[in-house]
């Protein structure tokens, strides 16, 4: 099945998911959409199969225009499709599971769909056991088995979403070999990744997408370092723009003492717009206190907190929250959110969601959306405490309001991949981009040389003088006073 889009733009929320989005797949083959979260790709899925419309622009179907309303329009059609979670019910046999089968237009029978199912596995690899129960299956072989089983019910376009995360990576290419033989007898698969090496150089048709648009297309063959070059995250480090000092300030600690017993403390430290502030060292216990004071979860023993230019030192929390400061915690699950809660009543109660008229059906359909634009494989009546730590960092992201002054995050990307780490710093370096400034807690010395802009160090018992990252060495035992006007003229050497 040919599927083309011309021009093709959508917005979900307030983000562009997809912006005048032109491509064409091949009729027939392994096609493959590689991006980064919310990058693009499941939305290009939700369109082909009428899950949701395009604001502009046309989508083809063998040259046809897409008319679906609805994924039951798409799949008698003849288009299927596989989420992360095959839909193979444990308990039952694989002959039972293919009985449930449903017909498409291409076929109308439920013999004819296992007769055809049967011929298609007539070849060793991919021989199934029909009398086996679905639990026996490996995640491979249940992909396996999904994609047949829409073949033989008349499915020539089979549209995967992240078919490869539960797959062990040394079990990928060999699935990806077998699919491709499928593709060959007459279909055309689709896959999304949001990994370069996923993504094998037997595929058919390969297209990049970065931040809602097309970065690169790909046809007959290309290799994992020019798939890594075209998709390659672009962090652009931010410089805050040249404005008045005094209203370009978001957060002041002024001769602030934390440490009751410790009366010669006098922390003093200024967060600009667009800043990108580092807090490490060697107690995180104290530091940890530094953060808390920020954002009103705990009381300094003497001294002022400004933000915006407001004192606002010992002030109720909600006044920080209503000032535009954030905070993301180290657990980010107990101290983050709610256990107990679903993903949606979360995004009820906070962020630009939340709101005095409560309705939950269309607030589900608008999580929902958001879930599936950042790759998070959960609906929103999904409990909070089932995701993953990469889904919660993700979910939390989401739920920061977009009007911001000050960002407080500790330790960022504790427990992450590396893709997630970048991922994660996109994030920060947007809002910095936006004028919001952040405060990051992490010890992780890489990152900071590379994407903050200063540095706040506790060392034995002091917090020294903030420092440019490009002049700041972990060692020293003092440290010089940085000019703040280098970063407010837009002077600072980041990474």
């Amino acid at each position: 099945m040919k599927i083309q889009f011309s021009q093709v733009s959508k917005k979900i929320l307030s983000d562009i998911a997809l912006d005048q989005v032109s491509f064409e797949f091949p009729e027939m083959g392994l096609s493959a959409i590689l991006g980064d979260f919310g990058s693009g790709k499941s939305t290009i899925l939700s369109l082909i199969l009428g899950n949701i419309k395009p604001d502009s622009g046309e989508i083809f179907l063998n040259n046809k225009i897409n008319s679906f309303g609805k994924f039951s329009d798409a799949y008698l059609a003849g288009i299927g499709y596989i989420s992360s979670e095959t839909k193979i019910l444990n308990e039952l046999t694989l002959q039972e599971n293919l009985n449930l089968s449903r017909k498409t237009k291409n076929l109308h029978s439920k013999e004819k769909i296992i007769h055809h199912f049967l011929s298609l596995t007539e070849s060793e690899e991919f021989l199934f056991n029909l009398s086996q129960s679905g639990a026996s299956l490996s995640i491979e072989q249940r992909i396996l088995f999904e994609v047949i089983r829409l073949a033989a019910a008349g499915c020539k376009l089979i549209l995967m979403d992240e078919p490869l995360d539960q797959v062990p990576p040394e079990n990928r290419k060999l699935l990806l070999e077998k699919l491709k033989k499928v593709a060959d007898l007459g279909y055309h698969i689709v896959f999304t990744t949001y990994q370069p090496e996923n993504v094998p150089d037997f595929c058919d048709y390969c297209v990049v997408l970065k931040r809602g648009k097309i970065s690169k297309e790909f046809k007959d063959g290309f290799d994992f370092d020019v798939l890594s070059l075209a998709m390659s995250t672009d962090i652009k480090f931010v410089n805050s723009p040249s404005l008045d000092p005094g209203k370009n300030r978001v957060c002041e600690f002024i001769n602030l003492q934390i440490d009751p017993n410790n009366e010669e403390e006098s922390i003093n430290y200024t967060l600009y717009r667009g800043q990108i502030a580092a807090v490490t060292g060697d107690d995180e216990v104290e530091m940890i206190k530094l953060l808390f004071c920020s954002v009103g979860l705990q009381r300094p023993t003497y001294g002022k907190i400004l933000i915006n230019g407001f004192d606002i030192t010992n002030r109720p929390l909600d006044e920080f929250i209503n000032d535009g400061v954030a905070f993301i915690p180290e657990d980010r699950l107990s101290e983050g959110l709610v256990p107990g809660l679903t993903i949606f009543e979360h995004f009820g109660l906070v962020g630009d969601l939340a709101g005095t008229s409560y309705k939950p059906l269309s607030l589900l359909k608008d999580v929902d959306l958001i879930l599936k634009n950042s790759d998070i494989k959960h609906s929103g009546t999904d409990l909070i405490q089932n995701l993953s730590m990469r889904d919660l960092t993700k979910v939390l992201f989401a739920l920061l309001p977009t009007a911001m002054a000050m960002l407080v995050i500790v330790h960022p990307t504790k427990k992450l991949d590396k893709y997630h780490k970048d991922w994660v710093w996109q994030q920060i370096q947007n809002r910095a981009a936006a004028g919001v400034g952040v405060i990051v807690m992490t010890q992780n010395q890489e990152e900071i040389k590379k994407y903050a802009h200063s540095v706040w160090q506790y060392k034995n018992g002091n917090w020294l003088t903030s420092v440019p990252t490009a002049a700041w060495m972990p060692n020293q035992e003092t440290n010089v006073q940085e000019n703040t006007e280098d970063f407010i003229n837009g002077d600072y050497h980041v990474g």
